[in-house]
């Protein structure tokens, strides 16, 4: 739960960031915002990749469960 708040907050930077970005006053040497919007991306698809594998583990885990509880349901009291 810890690793998915990091991320919504990670996410909510990363707009946060853009919206300010986006208001100041474009300067002739402001080249640095490409390179900023490549970075936030960047790291967006890192968390993306962190959050698919975390769901992959939790499927994993849920499927292998079920079929435990399921056989537990059958077995002759």
């Amino acid at each position: 739960m810890t690793r998915l708040c990091a991320v919504f907050g990670a996410i909510a930077t990363a707009v946060a960031a853009l919206y300010c970005l986006s208001r100041r006053r474009v300067e002739p040497g402001g080249a640095d915002l490409p390179n900023q919007l490549r970075q936030i991306h960047a790291d967006l698809k890192i968390q993306r990749r962190a959050i698919d594998d975390s769901r992959s583990v939790l499927n994993d885990a849920h499927r292998l469960i079920h079929g435990v509880t399921k056989t537990l349901e059958k077995q002759p009291s």
